[in-house]
Protein backbone atom coordinates (compact mmCIF):
# COMPACT_ATOMS: atom_id res chain seq x y z
CA UNK A 1 0.00 0.00 0.00
CA UNK A 2 0.98 3.44 -0.65
CA UNK A 3 2.55 5.34 1.90
CA UNK A 4 1.56 8.77 1.17
CA UNK A 5 -2.09 7.44 0.95
CA UNK A 6 -1.89 6.25 4.48
CA UNK A 7 -0.40 8.79 6.01
CA UNK A 8 -3.03 11.68 3.87
CA UNK A 9 -5.53 9.31 5.35
CA UNK A 10 -4.36 9.70 9.00
CA UNK A 11 -4.16 13.30 8.44
CA UNK A 12 -7.26 14.02 6.78
CA UNK A 13 -9.38 11.91 9.12
CA UNK A 14 -7.65 13.39 12.44
CA UNK A 15 -8.78 16.67 10.97
CA UNK A 16 -12.47 15.71 10.21
CA UNK A 17 -13.18 13.62 12.58
CA UNK A 18 -14.86 16.28 14.77
CA UNK A 19 -16.66 17.95 11.87
CA UNK A 20 -18.04 14.31 10.78
CA UNK A 21 -19.52 13.53 14.29
CA UNK A 22 -21.35 17.14 14.92
CA UNK A 23 -22.84 16.52 11.58
CA UNK A 24 -24.05 13.07 12.55
CA UNK A 25 -25.37 14.15 15.84
CA UNK A 26 -26.86 16.77 14.27
CA UNK A 27 -28.70 14.46 11.49
CA UNK A 28 -29.82 11.49 13.55
CA UNK A 29 -30.14 12.91 17.30
CA UNK A 30 -33.95 12.45 17.39
CA UNK A 31 -33.15 8.49 17.53
CA UNK A 32 -30.58 8.21 19.65
CA UNK A 33 -31.73 6.99 22.80
CA UNK A 34 -29.92 9.09 24.63
CA UNK A 35 -30.67 12.38 23.39
CA UNK A 36 -34.65 11.77 22.18
CA UNK A 37 -36.48 13.03 24.77
CA UNK A 38 -33.62 15.63 25.62
CA UNK A 39 -32.89 19.15 24.91
CA UNK A 40 -32.18 19.07 21.08
CA UNK A 41 -29.28 20.05 19.97
CA UNK A 42 -29.60 23.49 18.10
CA UNK A 43 -27.11 24.03 15.34
CA UNK A 44 -23.34 23.40 14.88
CA UNK A 45 -21.81 25.71 17.78
CA UNK A 46 -24.60 24.27 20.21
CA UNK A 47 -23.36 20.65 19.00
CA UNK A 48 -19.89 21.07 19.72
CA UNK A 49 -20.33 22.83 22.95
CA UNK A 50 -22.63 19.41 24.63
CA UNK A 51 -19.80 17.46 23.56
CA UNK A 52 -17.09 19.16 24.98
CA UNK A 53 -19.25 20.09 28.23
CA UNK A 54 -20.94 16.75 28.59
CA UNK A 55 -18.39 14.22 27.14
CA UNK A 56 -14.96 16.08 26.70
CA UNK A 57 -13.00 17.68 24.68
CA UNK A 58 -11.43 14.33 23.40
CA UNK A 59 -15.19 12.95 22.61
CA UNK A 60 -15.28 14.79 19.46
CA UNK A 61 -12.25 12.48 17.77
CA UNK A 62 -15.34 9.57 18.33
CA UNK A 63 -15.15 7.46 15.40
CA UNK A 64 -11.55 8.49 14.20
CA UNK A 65 -10.85 4.78 14.07
CA UNK A 66 -13.26 3.81 11.22
CA UNK A 67 -12.80 7.48 9.57
CA UNK A 68 -9.19 6.49 9.06
CA UNK A 69 -9.72 3.75 6.72
CA UNK A 70 -12.53 5.19 5.10
CA UNK A 71 -10.47 8.03 4.17
CA UNK A 72 -7.25 5.54 3.49
CA UNK A 73 -9.33 3.79 0.89
CA UNK A 74 -10.50 6.55 -0.98
CA UNK A 75 -6.96 7.70 -1.39
CA UNK A 76 -5.86 4.45 -2.95
CA UNK A 77 -8.81 4.15 -4.59
CA UNK A 78 -8.54 7.92 -6.34
CA UNK A 79 -4.80 6.86 -7.05
CA UNK A 80 -5.94 3.74 -9.02
CA UNK A 81 -8.80 5.57 -10.61
CA UNK A 82 -6.92 8.24 -11.72
CA UNK A 83 -4.31 6.37 -13.21
CA UNK A 84 -1.24 7.55 -11.82
CA UNK A 85 1.45 5.32 -11.28
CA UNK A 86 4.98 4.89 -10.19
CA UNK A 87 7.91 4.72 -11.97
CA UNK A 88 11.40 3.65 -9.89
CA UNK A 89 14.80 4.21 -11.91
CA UNK A 90 18.14 2.94 -10.66
CA UNK A 91 21.32 4.94 -11.36
CA UNK A 92 24.56 3.50 -10.80
CA UNK A 93 27.31 5.89 -9.74
CA UNK A 94 30.74 4.91 -9.25
CA UNK A 95 33.24 7.01 -7.26
CA UNK A 96 37.06 6.70 -8.12
CA UNK A 97 40.35 7.96 -7.32
CA UNK A 98 43.88 8.24 -8.95
CA UNK A 99 45.93 5.18 -8.89
CA UNK A 100 49.91 5.76 -7.45
CA UNK A 101 51.42 3.30 -10.34
CA UNK A 102 49.86 4.24 -12.97
CA UNK A 103 48.48 7.94 -12.49
CA UNK A 104 46.21 7.04 -16.12
CA UNK A 105 43.68 4.73 -14.17
CA UNK A 106 41.39 5.04 -11.25
CA UNK A 107 40.58 2.40 -8.73
CA UNK A 108 37.08 1.91 -7.81
CA UNK A 109 36.33 3.11 -4.25
CA UNK A 110 32.43 2.56 -4.02
CA UNK A 111 29.68 1.96 -6.12
CA UNK A 112 26.20 3.97 -5.04
CA UNK A 113 22.92 2.80 -6.40
CA UNK A 114 20.10 6.14 -6.67
CA UNK A 115 16.87 5.78 -6.84
CA UNK A 116 14.73 8.04 -8.71
CA UNK A 117 10.61 7.97 -8.17
CA UNK A 118 8.14 9.58 -10.51
CA UNK A 119 4.78 9.56 -11.06
CA UNK A 120 2.77 9.29 -14.33
CA UNK A 121 -0.59 9.67 -15.32
CA UNK A 122 -1.95 7.38 -17.42
CA UNK A 123 -4.46 8.08 -21.25
CA UNK A 124 -7.71 6.87 -20.21
CA UNK A 125 -7.21 4.34 -23.11
CA UNK A 126 -4.47 2.94 -21.46
CA UNK A 127 -6.11 3.06 -18.18
CA UNK A 128 -10.17 2.32 -18.49
CA UNK A 129 -10.78 3.48 -14.94
CA UNK A 130 -9.00 6.90 -15.87
CA UNK A 131 -12.34 7.27 -17.59
CA UNK A 132 -16.46 7.64 -17.51
CA UNK A 133 -17.67 4.07 -18.23
CA UNK A 134 -18.72 0.70 -17.47
CA UNK A 135 -15.19 -0.65 -15.98
CA UNK A 136 -15.62 2.90 -13.97
CA UNK A 137 -19.13 2.29 -12.37
CA UNK A 138 -17.84 -1.38 -11.79
CA UNK A 139 -14.84 0.09 -9.71
CA UNK A 140 -16.53 2.66 -7.87
CA UNK A 141 -19.47 -0.18 -6.87
CA UNK A 142 -16.16 -2.38 -5.70
CA UNK A 143 -14.60 0.41 -3.76
CA UNK A 144 -18.19 1.80 -2.55
CA UNK A 145 -18.89 -1.42 -0.99
CA UNK A 146 -15.26 -2.18 0.74
CA UNK A 147 -15.63 1.27 2.38
CA UNK A 148 -19.35 1.25 3.62
CA UNK A 149 -18.91 -1.04 6.71
CA UNK A 150 -16.59 1.50 8.06
CA UNK A 151 -18.96 4.79 7.49
CA UNK A 152 -21.65 2.96 9.21
CA UNK A 153 -19.25 2.05 11.80
CA UNK A 154 -18.24 5.72 11.90
CA UNK A 155 -22.07 6.70 12.09
CA UNK A 156 -22.59 4.07 14.80
CA UNK A 157 -19.99 5.23 17.01
CA UNK A 158 -19.91 8.77 16.56
CA UNK A 159 -24.26 8.80 17.25
CA UNK A 160 -23.51 7.02 20.89
CA UNK A 161 -23.75 9.95 22.62
CA UNK A 162 -22.52 9.92 26.84
CA UNK A 163 -20.44 9.40 28.91
CA UNK A 164 -18.38 6.23 28.99
CA UNK A 165 -21.00 3.89 31.14
CA UNK A 166 -23.74 5.05 28.99
CA UNK A 167 -21.57 4.00 25.57
CA UNK A 168 -23.33 0.99 23.39
CA UNK A 169 -20.05 1.20 21.45
CA UNK A 170 -16.79 1.62 23.11
CA UNK A 171 -14.84 0.92 20.19
CA UNK A 172 -14.84 0.02 16.41
CA UNK A 173 -14.25 -3.80 17.26
CA UNK A 174 -16.80 -3.84 19.94
CA UNK A 175 -19.02 -1.82 17.17
CA UNK A 176 -18.51 -4.65 14.64
CA UNK A 177 -19.34 -7.39 17.04
CA UNK A 178 -22.44 -6.12 18.31
CA UNK A 179 -23.90 -4.54 15.03
CA UNK A 180 -23.30 -7.91 13.48
CA UNK A 181 -24.80 -9.82 16.63
CA UNK A 182 -28.00 -7.51 16.38
CA UNK A 183 -28.81 -7.75 12.52
CA UNK A 184 -26.57 -9.93 10.85
CA UNK A 185 -23.75 -8.81 7.82
CA UNK A 186 -26.40 -7.07 6.55
CA UNK A 187 -25.92 -4.33 9.29
CA UNK A 188 -23.19 -3.15 8.12
CA UNK A 189 -24.88 -2.28 4.64
CA UNK A 190 -27.66 -0.49 6.22
CA UNK A 191 -28.64 2.55 3.81
CA UNK A 192 -26.35 1.75 1.21
CA UNK A 193 -28.31 2.05 -1.64
CA UNK A 194 -28.58 6.61 -0.70
CA UNK A 195 -24.65 6.20 -0.45
CA UNK A 196 -24.28 3.98 -3.44
CA UNK A 197 -26.41 6.32 -5.68
CA UNK A 198 -24.03 9.63 -4.37
CA UNK A 199 -21.20 8.00 -5.15
CA UNK A 200 -21.90 7.29 -9.04
CA UNK A 201 -23.15 10.65 -9.10
CA UNK A 202 -20.15 12.40 -7.45
CA UNK A 203 -17.69 10.42 -8.77
CA UNK A 204 -19.07 9.77 -12.42
CA UNK A 205 -21.04 12.22 -13.49
CA UNK A 206 -19.95 15.28 -11.59
CA UNK A 207 -16.31 14.84 -11.25
CA UNK A 208 -15.33 14.10 -14.66
CA UNK A 209 -17.92 17.29 -16.28
CA UNK A 210 -16.37 19.51 -13.87
CA UNK A 211 -12.99 18.53 -14.51
CA UNK A 212 -13.72 19.69 -18.26
CA UNK A 213 -14.74 22.86 -17.61
CA UNK A 214 -11.80 25.31 -18.03
CA UNK A 215 -13.58 27.70 -15.61
CA UNK A 216 -12.63 28.00 -12.41
CA UNK A 217 -15.55 30.11 -11.30
CA UNK A 218 -17.51 27.78 -13.06
CA UNK A 219 -16.03 24.93 -11.46
CA UNK A 220 -16.56 25.81 -7.98
CA UNK A 221 -20.27 27.21 -8.48
CA UNK A 222 -20.83 23.46 -9.89
CA UNK A 223 -19.21 21.79 -6.67
CA UNK A 224 -21.48 24.06 -4.61
CA UNK A 225 -24.46 22.99 -6.69
CA UNK A 226 -23.61 19.31 -6.81
CA UNK A 227 -23.04 19.41 -2.63
CA UNK A 228 -26.36 21.14 -2.08
CA UNK A 229 -27.58 19.07 -4.41
CA UNK A 230 -26.42 15.15 -2.69
CA UNK A 231 -26.59 15.97 0.60
CA UNK A 232 -29.81 14.84 1.64
CA UNK A 233 -28.79 11.43 0.15
CA UNK A 234 -26.14 11.63 2.97
CA UNK A 235 -28.01 12.43 5.36
CA UNK A 236 -30.60 9.56 4.56
CA UNK A 237 -27.92 6.96 4.39
CA UNK A 238 -26.96 7.98 7.93
CA UNK A 239 -30.49 8.12 9.30
CA UNK A 240 -30.60 4.53 7.92
CA UNK A 241 -27.68 3.39 9.59
CA UNK A 242 -29.03 3.83 13.00
CA UNK A 243 -32.08 0.90 12.67
CA UNK A 244 -30.34 -2.40 13.94
CA UNK A 245 -30.50 -2.54 17.44
CA UNK A 246 -31.99 0.75 17.98
CA UNK A 247 -36.08 0.30 18.84
CA UNK A 248 -36.34 4.27 18.50
CA UNK A 249 -36.23 4.05 14.81
CA UNK A 250 -37.54 1.45 12.12
CA UNK A 251 -37.84 2.45 8.81
CA UNK A 252 -39.26 0.08 5.99
CA UNK A 253 -36.84 1.48 3.45
CA UNK A 254 -35.64 4.61 1.69
CA UNK A 255 -38.72 5.79 1.27
CA UNK A 256 -40.63 5.42 4.01
CA UNK A 257 -37.13 6.98 5.81
CA UNK A 258 -37.38 10.23 3.38
CA UNK A 259 -41.46 10.56 4.30
CA UNK A 260 -40.90 10.51 7.55
CA UNK A 261 -37.98 12.44 7.85
CA UNK A 262 -39.87 15.35 5.33
CA UNK A 263 -42.87 14.96 7.77
CA UNK A 264 -40.81 15.44 11.16
CA UNK A 265 -38.46 18.16 9.68
CA UNK A 266 -39.88 19.81 6.58
CA UNK A 267 -36.91 20.16 3.48
CA UNK A 268 -34.42 21.39 6.43
CA UNK A 269 -34.62 17.78 7.69
CA UNK A 270 -32.23 16.50 4.53
CA UNK A 271 -29.67 19.59 5.45
CA UNK A 272 -28.77 18.42 9.01
CA UNK A 273 -25.41 19.63 9.40
CA UNK A 274 -25.45 21.03 5.74
CA UNK A 275 -24.21 24.60 7.80
CA UNK A 276 -20.38 23.71 7.87
CA UNK A 277 -20.23 22.66 4.54
CA UNK A 278 -22.06 26.21 3.33
CA UNK A 279 -18.72 27.76 6.45
CA UNK A 280 -16.10 25.78 4.21
CA UNK A 281 -17.68 26.63 1.02
CA UNK A 282 -17.66 30.35 2.15
CA UNK A 283 -14.32 30.43 3.46
CA UNK A 284 -12.72 28.53 0.26
CA UNK A 285 -15.10 30.97 -1.83
CA UNK A 286 -13.41 34.44 0.20
CA UNK A 287 -9.92 32.93 -0.46
CA UNK A 288 -10.62 32.68 -4.07
CA UNK A 289 -11.59 35.96 -4.54
CA UNK A 290 -9.08 37.45 -3.06
CA UNK A 291 -6.54 36.08 -4.27
CA UNK A 292 -8.21 37.14 -8.17
CA UNK A 293 -8.76 40.23 -7.51
CA UNK A 294 -4.77 39.90 -5.99
CA UNK A 295 -3.89 38.70 -8.85
CA UNK A 296 -5.56 41.38 -11.39
CA UNK A 297 -4.21 44.24 -9.07
CA UNK A 298 -0.96 42.92 -9.73
CA UNK A 299 -1.51 42.64 -13.76
CA UNK A 300 -2.53 45.88 -13.76
CA UNK A 301 0.61 47.60 -12.46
Amino acid sequence: MDTGAIFRGTAEAVFLAPISRIQILLQTQDVIPTLKHGKSMNGVLDCFSRIKNEEGFRALWRGAAPLIFIEIIKNVAQTIQSGRYKEIYSELTEQRKPNPNNPNNRDLVSVEYKKTVTVKQLDPSENPLAAPGIPLVAFNLASAMIVYPFMVLRTRIGADYGRRSQRQYPNMFQATKNLVNAGGIQALYKGFTPFLVFTLLNDIVYKHYVASQGNVNTSFLLHFVNDLALFPLIVLSNRLMMQTGNPSIKYKGLVECCQKTFKEFGVKGFYQGFQINAFIFGVAGSIFLLNSFTEKRQEGQ
